[in-house]
């Protein structure tokens, strides 16, 4: 894999989640998992789903290595290995 692939796992990424939260029902809770440190793969896709459906939310994470101000969780977010990306969303009732 290569730099010039990233762009096309990021619309990938999003396009999954998408699909996966018609599946939900109201009151439902959905975790977008990736095994990326690539916050463009990550955050910008929870932050443009959650901007795009307004019956969506965040449920903020706690006791992770780091959590965003939105309160999405990384896993080794500094070290030199691969880590995790989570982020718990909520679907209104």
């Amino acid at each position: 894999m290569t730099p010039d692939h990233w762009p096309g796992l990021a619309q990938l990424q999003q396009e999954l989640l998408q699909a996966a939260a018609l599946w939900v029902k109201p009151g439902g809770v959905l975790l977008y998992v990736t095994c990326t440190l690539r916050r463009d793969e990550n955050e910008a896709i929870v932050r443009h789903f959650l901007q795009t459906h307004p019956h969506w939310q965040g449920v903020p994470l706690a006791n992770w290595t780091e959590v965003t101000p939105e309160g999405f969780g990384y896993t080794n977010p500094h070290g030199d290995r691969s880590g995790f990306f989570f982020a718990k969303l909520q679907r209104d009732w």
